[in-house]
């Protein structure tokens, strides 16, 4: 009892606060705190946002799948965080999330968390240039696992409950395409000395994407993609097909309303009700208000870019792009 106003101090609250005090957060308690903190970067001063950050972690400490989104707000969101540039920036704040995946691995009783935390804790580790303990967490191999999924959807199928069936395996493939989007952008980066693979990834990943309608369903991923294969193509000097995909990045770019939620459509239309189930709900990791402006600025900023800014083909092009890069820096508010 005599440590009761020394944790109300800790906590900064009463007594009678703490002794009514719930140190567990509801699904959607943690959307609604991710959703304000997200909203917050780039309009609050970065230091106010995370001693707020730090205090809710404090105050919900125990409350693991809360702390593992606050990892991944900081990964998300360490550019608008407090630092002297962008190397410092990312090696404090990956190194602060990485302790809070640790403690969530280390902690919590719910295995699907742990695996989770275990390997956001592996990609702080790999932006942080430790690949050896990236090796040592997750292994040299990717792991043989049974998925999950159809054991429910066939689970669901054996009680006669069709729909819910479906949206299961509704649900995995929305994952699974998205997570596939990722890995085909990851193999662009390890196939940029072989351009005619590199050509041919870009293109068999592009019909899949326009196959499931992903540029308006998830335009996030997509806009990576492009991204990753117009870098790739101006480095290799392919002057058409780079033409080709910038006309796809700004298409995609321009369709694109903030603030982004992932959603389905009329194929993917089972799904929300697992969207809206997710820790952090439909919305998007990082904030997307800036998600234009931030994609211009990596694009139009590569020297690789500039160096072709004055090819017939491609000069018209880029300056459209220049253009909206200046009304999206024009707009964003004052911070």
């Amino acid at each position: 009892m005599t440590l009761l106003p020394l944790l109300a101090a800790y906590f900064d609250i009463s007594v009678d606060q703490l002794l009514t005090y719930n140190a567990q957060l509801t699904t959607a308690e943690i959307q609604r705190i991710y959703q304000q903190l997200k909203a917050e970067f780039g309009q609050r001063d970065g230091a106010i946002l995370l001693k707020k950050i730090h205090d809710l972690v404090r105050q919900y400490y125990s409350c693991y799948p809360f702390v593992l989104q606050m990892g991944l707000l900081l990964v998300n969101h360490l550019d608008y965080l407090p630092g002297k540039d962008a190397a410092e920036k990312q090696r404090t704040y990956l190194t602060e999330a990485r302790a809070l995946f640790e403690r969530v691995k280390n902690a919590a009783g719910d295995p699907e968390l742990v695996v989770q935390a275990r390997s956001y804790q592996a990609y702080c580790d790999l932006m942080l240039q430790q690949p050896e303990q990236v090796l040592a967490a997750l292994g040299e191999f990717v792991p043989a696992t049974i998925p999950p999924e159809s054991l429910i959807a066939g689970a669901f199928q054996q009680l006669g409950r069709n729909d819910e069936a479906l949206r299961t395996v509704q649900s995995a493939l929305f994952q699974y395409l998205t997570e596939l989007m990722s890995l085909l952008t990851n193999s662009l980066l390890l196939l940029s000395d072989q351009p005619a693979k590199f050509a041919e990834t870009y293109q068999r990943t592009w019909q899949l994407a326009t196959a499931f309608s992903f540029p308006e369903i998830h335009p996030v991923v997509v806009l990576n993609f492009l991204l990753g294969a117009c870098l790739g193509f101006a480095h290799q000097r392919q002057i058409a097909l780079l033409s080709q995909v910038l006309t796809r990045f700004e298409t995609v770019l321009r369709q694109v309303v903030v603030p982004i939620k992932l959603q389905g459509d009329a194929y993917f239309d089972r799904i929300q009700p697992w969207l809206d189930q997710l820790e952090i709900g439909p919305q998007t990791p990082r904030n997307s208000n800036h998600l234009r402006r931030d994609l211009l600025r990596v694009l139009l900023g590569d020297p690789q870019i500039q160096a072709l800014a004055t090819e017939p083909t491609l000069a018209p092009q880029l300056q459209k792009l220049q253009t909206l890069l200046e009304v999206e820096q024009h707009d964003e508010p004052a911070e």
